[in-house]
């Protein structure tokens, strides 16, 4: 990460901070929690967005665990605090620089130093500013998904006791040889061409499992691991991509009795001779109702992945007519 942090900064000396904006942008994708990369980024609108800068700087001391990696974003938030006047606050960031430094055996650093002599610097410090940096750093994330790359994805599922959310997106290059490794363990299982290149993992946040809906599609920008939904999300624009995963059909149903275990009568259904083939029904929307095999139903459906793999389920399901007798017996629905 170093080279692309000295690479960044050499763009801004060379090219100006508005060309090294969206590269430090694109870094902060890969490297959200580096407090030094948030640092470099919010160098990028020092001179023409002071909250841009305020709140980008912050947000990379929020999520500093390490003072000796981050005591140049101190020395910043120092003279931050003190141009705004809120010395207490800047006299807790130039003592937290000053002890990490002492503690190492090195000298004063110089910027604290200059400040030392200056009047606002005889107040009392604060006790703490972890608070602050919650504060100013609110809303930090929006300024990076202007230059963000963004992705479509797809929430297939949520467990609200486990606190995740399983989404399914694009763009992985790695989605294609997982999913050949996995099916060397196993046999052969069909792969239809709508499903293929998709990458499909878990999110771990309350408040975006709020916000997001199974079934839907989304547009947002993901973490490189796709673990993560950093923000910026919209609802998907992309037909093509929705098409992939919800879908309205018109088909033939088809009831399939068998008994279980213990001997009752159960029954299964599908829809087929959809644009998706055979497509599942849940119990729950053909029991107590008056469908029967060979009627003919419309209805949408949405991407499930189950047994190690993508299959379509029905979501509503609508009687619209029966079939022309003599159809029904050249058909076998078994054999479809």
């Amino acid at each position: 990460m170093w080279p692309q942090y000295k690479f960044g900064k050499l763009l801004m000396q060379v090219d100006g901070a508005q060309k090294a904006r969206p590269f430090f942008a694109k870094v902060l994708i890969r490297k959200w929690n580096e407090p030094y990369i948030w640092g470099a980024f919010a160098d990028t609108f020092a001179e023409d967005d002071s909250t841009a800068y305020a709140k980008c700087l912050f947000r990379g001391l929020r999520i500093s665990r390490d003072v000796g990696f981050s005591l140049a974003l101190h020395e910043k938030a120092m003279l931050y605090l003190a141009s705004t006047q809120r010395f207490s606050e800047a006299k807790r960031e130039a003592l937290t620089v000053s002890d990490y430094r002492i503690s190492q055996g090195w000298p004063e650093s110089n910027i604290v130093e200059q400040q030392r002599g200056k009047e606002w610097f005889n107040v009392e410090p604060a006790d703490n500013n972890e608070e602050l940096y919650l504060e100013m750093s609110a809303g930090a994330e929006q300024y990076v998904f202007p230059y963000a790359e963004k992705t479509n994805f797809y929430v297939e599922w949520k467990d609200d006791e486990k606190v995740l959310m399983g989404i399914a997106s694009t763009g992985s290059r790695e989605s294609e040889s997982q999913l050949a490794l996995r099916l060397r363990r196993v046999n052969y299982v069909y792969v239809p061409e709508w499903a293929k290149g998709l990458r499909r993992t878990a999110i771990k946040d309350r408040e975006t499992m709020r916000e997001l809906e199974v079934g839907a599609c989304y547009t947002g920008v993901l973490s490189q691991d796709g673990k993560t939904i950093l923000g910026g999300i919209e609802s998907c624009v992309s037909e093509e991509f929705a098409n992939r995963f919800t879908i309205e059909f018109e088909g033939t149903f088809d009831l399939v009795g068998y008994r279980d275990k213990q001997g009752n009568d159960k029954a299964i259904a599908f829809v087929r001779d959809t644009q998706r083939g055979s497509i599942f029904v849940p119990p729950n929307l053909f029991q107590n109702s008056e469908l029967d095999t060979f009627d003919i139903v419309k209805g949408t459906a949405r991407a499930i992945f189950k047994d190690d793999r993508w299959s379509m389920e029905t979501t509503s399901i609508e009687f619209l007519g029966k079939p022309d007798p003599q159809d029904v017996e050249k058909r076998d629905l078994r054999g479809i």
